[in-house]
């Protein structure tokens, strides 16, 4: 019992002398690492693609580099660095107080990229609020610096995070959080708690489903209950596997009721085995939450979080949102679309209720057919009249150019940068939001590519491959600009920066959605449209196998199609 109770002092935040206590678990890196835990009281999440072979970046606990006591933490990246990875810690959130972190740096070898430590603070839909970093002289020894920050009234997340450098050596220790007043947040509910340790089979109120089809046949991804497997000692998991041979994707939910304004967190652990996308497959290994309005339609984008690729042992995984008007269903899921296998664990849903949603007080401008909403402190605001004319206008040319007679009206979101739109929908680029007819648009207002799938999808259908999915797209967004070119100039412009690139056949990329060269495809589409109609174009975009599909359209032959079209490009 002594042991017991030693080990759990050790292992709380301490406070220095005549300080607030540390929020901050294993802030000076004296506790013993273990295999389940390489940095106790931190996780280990995927920062950045570095362009070695085989190495991440190493996050050592060293015991020859310490400013004080015995241990200090080490991160370093060489030239054979494949996989950036940084360090974080969840601490409380209270809204209104004021947090001081203390943090002693030094950089052993000049460092590239951005080696950092950062506090920052978050809404409930993980949309960062204020933030403020230490960064390390280029080299020297060790140095200290203070960052303090107060909570924004929003504030429901804080976390602190040690970012390696992409080349060099950045050495830190003794990190000591203090936090003083501020209003402390009532306890989250906890909506389900899951850790796939009774029965052979899914639990209740799970279901597994088809996510993505990426060819002919039946073969089906494994979804089971394996044993042996669990995290944190338990025995047992879910997992998700994906063979070379596998052409149905499945993937596993949940779904649960919600409020307008709920602030959901989704926790749990993954791991994973030799998780590779396949060559022109739409590769995918997330957890999900994606709000459902009262008739099962998806609102906005879906949050998500990507673990990582490759092989590595159990690491946390969450995912913040907040529940957006008209939802009343939220789905939780889990995926993978890629070869490989992987193993979900003690998933865990807490809610805060009564939190504002997300588009809460935004501003709206109607203007025929678009619909644009921006928040009150857009840098835009005053220009929205205007901008949303010229998005009306824009989707008149390109439903003309469709000879297209839809009057569906188009929701447009304008977020005010990168960090709300990632909290908002999960991505930070400009999207389109097909079965809700949504767009997302960032700062710089860039509408004309997002505008035209959109279009594209209401007036043809869906789209399952990427060649016909960017190729339209890139072709009639040209309609979308104020002044359109011609389709022969298009062709023109498309032919003389494909004569640059040594274009290869037709079957060595119609299936790479990966790699897909834009310019090829937007040859080839308006080439298509010009010659076979747009109903062979929506054909061509629901097809599975693009390259059999187009090649049904010449006698079966994929290069009687690739000649023709070259013969285009050849004679303008």
């Amino acid at each position: 019992m002594l042991a017991l109770a030693l080990a759990a002092l050790l292992a709380a935040p301490q406070a220095l002398p005549g300080s607030a206590p540390n929020l901050l678990q294993n802030g000076d890196f004296e506790l013993k690492a273990s295999r389940t835990a390489p940095l106790p009281g931190w996780q280990l999440i995927d920062a950045f693609e570095g362009p070695g072979e085989g190495q991440p970046t190493s996050i050592e606990m060293t015991r020859e580099d310490a400013h004080a006591g015995r241990a200090g933490l080490s991160l370093a990246a060489t030239e054979r660095t494949e996989r950036g990875v940084h360090a974080m810690q969840a601490v409380e959130a209270r809204p209104g107080g004021r947090y001081a972190l203390e943090v002693w740096l030094a950089a052993r070898e000049p460092c590239e990229g951005d080696p950092r430590v950062t506090l920052f603070m978050l809404d409930g839909a993980g949309v960062r609020l204020a933030e403020a970093h230490a960064r390390p002289a280029q080299e020297g020894g060790w140095s200290a610096q203070t960052l303090a920050l107060e909570a924004p009234p929003d504030t429901r997340h804080v976390r602190v995070e040690l970012l390696p450098p992409t080349r060099g050596v950045f050495s830190l220790d003794d990190l000591h959080l203090g936090l003083e007043a501020g209003t402390p947040l009532p306890a989250p509910d906890v909506v389900f708690e899951e850790g796939f340790e009774q029965g052979k089979e899914l639990p209740r109120h799970f279901s597994a489903r088809l996510a993505l089809r990426s060819g002919v046949g039946s073969n089906e991804s494994k979804i089971d209950l394996e044993r042996r497997k669990g995290a944190n000692g338990s025995r047992q998991s879910l997992t998700l596997e994906g063979r070379r041979d596998t052409v149905l994707w499945n993937e596993v939910g949940r779904v649960f009721p919600v409020e307008v304004g709920d602030a959901l967190i989704l926790t749990g652990f993954v791991r994973a085995d030799d998780v590779t996308p396949r060559e022109g497959l739409a590769a995918s290994f997330s957890a999900r939450l994606e709000f459902l309005d009262p008739r099962g339609g998806v609102i906005g984008g879906a949050l998500s979080v990507s673990p990582g690729r490759g092989s590595f042992d159990w690491r946390p995984v969450e995912v913040l949102a907040i529940a957006p008007e008209r939802a009343t269903q939220v789905l939780i899921a889990m995926n993978l679309s890629m070869e490989g296998q992987v193993w979900w664990d003690d998933l865990r849903l807490e809610r805060w209720p009564a939190i504002a949603a997300p588009y809460d007080g935004w501003y709206s401008r109607e203007e025929g057919s678009i619909v644009v909403e921006y928040h009150k402190e857009h840098a835009a605001r005053l220009e929205m009249n205007g901008i949303a004319k010229g998005m009306d206008e824009a989707l008149t040319r390109v439903r003309e150019a469709l000879g297209s007679a839809s009057a569906t009206q188009f929701t447009a979101y304008l977020y005010r940068d990168e960090g709300e739109a990632l909290g908002l929908t999960g991505s930070a680029a400009a999207h389109a939001d097909g079965p809700g007819a949504r767009l997302h648009i960032g700062a710089d207002l860039a509408y004309g590519l997002p505008l035209t799938e959109l279009a594209l999808f209401d007036a043809l259908g869906a789209v399952r491959n990427e060649v016909f999915r960017v190729g339209p797209t890139h072709w009639f967004a040209f309609d979308a600009a104020p002044e359109p070119t011609s389709p022969a100039a298009r062709h023109a412009a498309a032919a003389a920066k494909l004569d640059a690139k040594d274009l290869a056949p037709l079957e060595k990329w119609i299936d790479d959605g990966a790699d897909l060269d834009a310019d090829a495809a937007l040859s080839l589409c308006g080439w298509l449209v010009a010659t076979q109609g747009l109903e062979a174009l929506s054909a061509l975009r629901q097809a599975s196998d693009p390259a059999a599909a187009l090649a049904s359209l010449f006698d079966g032959s994929l290069e009687a199609a690739d000649e023709a079209w070259r013969g285009f490009l050849a004679n303008l």
